[in-house]
C-alpha cells in the first residue's frame, strides 16, 4: 500500500532528489507546502503554513505522512512533532528508508539499522540535554 504524504520544502535540487527517493519508496506526495519566509526556526514552518498543515492533516485522514525536504535538529523535530503528531519524517528518515528497501545483504541491513539506533541516540542524548536545560531555567 501506498503512503500518501504531505511534503514540506524550497523549490530546488534538494526537493526534487527528496520527491525521488519518497516514489522509490512507495509515497504519493498529495500535496507540497512550501516555508513561508518569515519561519519560525523552532517550528521550521511560519505560523500560517504551520496552520495550514495542520488543517491538512484533520481535512485528509488519508494522509500517513509529513515528509520534511531537510534534515531538522532534534528539538525542531521534537517541537513540530507535537504540533502535527508522529507522522513526521525527516531527509535523514527518508534515506534510510530507501537504504533499507534497497539493501540486498544482511551485512546492508545490519548497518542501516546502526545508522538508525546512532540517529535515535543522538536525539535521545539531545532530548534529555534539552529536558535537563528546562529544569535549571525554572
Amino acid at each position: 500500500m501506498q503512503d500518501k504524504i504531505i511534503l514540506v520544502g524550497e523549490e530546488g535540487p534538494d526537493l526534487k532528489e527528496i520527491k525521488l527517493l519518497c516514489e522509490r519508496i512507495d509515497m504519493e506526495i498529495m500535496k507540497s507546502i512550501k516555508p513561508s519566509s518569515d519561519r519560525d526556526p523552532s517550528h521550521y514552518l511560519g505560523k500560517g503554513r504551520l496552520e495550514d498543515l495542520e488543517e491538512e492533516l484533520r481535512k485528509k485522514e488519508d494522509i500517513s505522512k509529513v515528509v520534511v525536504a531537510e534534515g531538522l535538529d532534534f528539538s525542531t523535530k521534537h517541537r513540530l512533532q507535537k504540533k502535527i503528531g508522529p507522522k513526521l519524517l525527516d531527509r535523514g528518515d527518508i534515506v534510510l528508508q530507501v537504504f533499507e528497501k534497497e539493501g540486498g545483504s544482511s551485512l546492508t541491513g545490519h548497518q542501516i539499522e546502526r545508522a538508525r539506533l546512532e540517529r535515535k541516540n543522538a536525539y535521545a542524548t539531545k532530548k534529555r540535554n534539552f529536558t535537563q536545560e528546562l529544569c535549571r531555567a525554572r
